[in-house]
């Protein structure tokens, strides 16, 4: 026997109505009840709806709106469907949804945006694209985010620095700058 769903008779304005005063009435819906506006509704009320909208629905619209409006559910949109726009509203809303960004994705300026909300965020940075300008900024933040620092990355760097600064030959420090 099927389960029983809530709103099986209901006109699609009473569905409506229904997910935007509370989005976790989706769970209750028939498939064919999610409509694209449906599901839109229910994530602009509660982000966490997103986990009942029908992959067919999972627009970048519906996606975007999902994260504005809880940026944990960044954690269970698909990798593929991350784009830089969603990754940075995300972001923007807590430096810690980097946690849930893929590393290809992690570009300077989301990174920036990221640890100027949460310093703390650095530890979700690989080494190589921790810079001198974001481990700044974290540290400004907050200033325990140093101990999130890639030494490593920040050596080389400093290495590459002075080279520059002591005129060694551009070959060495091309050399040097590969590892950065």
């Amino acid at each position: 026997m099927p389960p029983t769903k809530m709103f099986v008779s209901d006109t699609p304005e009473m569905l409506l109505e229904a997910v935007q005063n509370y989005g976790h009435a989706l769970f209750s819906f028939l498939d064919d009840q999610k409509t694209h506006e449906i599901c839109l509704a229910a994530v602009r009320e509660n982000g966490c709806a997103f986990q009942w909208v029908p992959d067919d629905k999972r627009t970048k619209e519906v996606c975007l709106a999902a994260v504005g409006q809880n940026w944990h559910v960044l954690r269970v949109i698909p990798d593929a469907m991350k784009t830089s726009e969603l990754c940075l509203a995300a972001v923007k809303m807590h430096g810690h949804a980097l946690l849930y960004v893929p590393d290809t994705n992690k570009t300077s300026e989301l990174c920036l945006a990221a640890v100027k909300m949460h310093g703390h965020a650095l530890r979700y940075i690989p080494g190589k694209k921790q810079t001198d300008e974001i481990v700044a900024a974290a540290i400004a933040q907050t200033p325990e985010a140093a101990q999130y620092e890639d030494l490593r990355a920040t050596a080389k760097r400093a290495i590459c620095r002075a080279a520059v600064r002591k005129g060694w030959p551009l070959g060495i420090t091309r050399h040097i700058a590969k590892f950065l």
